[in-house]
C-alpha cells in the first residue's frame, strides 16, 4: 500500500494480522460512537455532546497512530492529518483491515 504525505510517497511495511485487527476495533468504536451520536440527538446538552467530541478526537487519535505505524513511522500523525481528509484517513485503515 502507498500514500503521499508533503509530497513524499511511502509504502507500508508488512502489515500483520494484529495491525489488521486494531483496525476492525478502531472501526467498530466508531460505529459505537455514531451510535452514541443518536443518542446525543435526543438529549443534546453539554456534557453529552462534550463526550462524543472526546470520543471521535480519541479515535481520530488512534487512527492515526495505526496508519503510521503501518508505514514504519515513517511522518508523525500530525503530518498524516494535515495531509489527508478524514475519508482518506478512513480509506487507508479499511486497506488495512482487508492488508492490502
Amino acid at each position: 500500500m502507498n500514500i503521499t504525505i508533503n509530497g513524499t510517497k511511502h509504502e507500508s511495511g508488512k502489515i500483520t494480522a494484529a495491525m489488521a485487527r486494531r483496525a476492525m476495533e478502531l472501526n467498530m468504536e466508531a460505529l459505537d460512537t455514531a451510535a452514541d451520536a443518536e443518542a446525543v440527538k435526543g438529549n443534546p446538552d453539554a456534557a453529552n455532546a462534550n463526550a462524543l467530541l472526546a470520543k471521535l478526537y480519541e479515535n481520530m487519535g488512534a487512527r492515526a497512530n495505526l496508519i503510521c505505524r503501518v508505514f514504519g513511522d515513517a511522518f508523525t500523525p500530525e503530518e498524516l492529518m494535515d495531509s489527508l481528509t478524514p475519508a482518506e484517513l478512513n480509506g487507508v485503515l479499511n486497506a488495512i483491515v482487508s492488508a492490502k
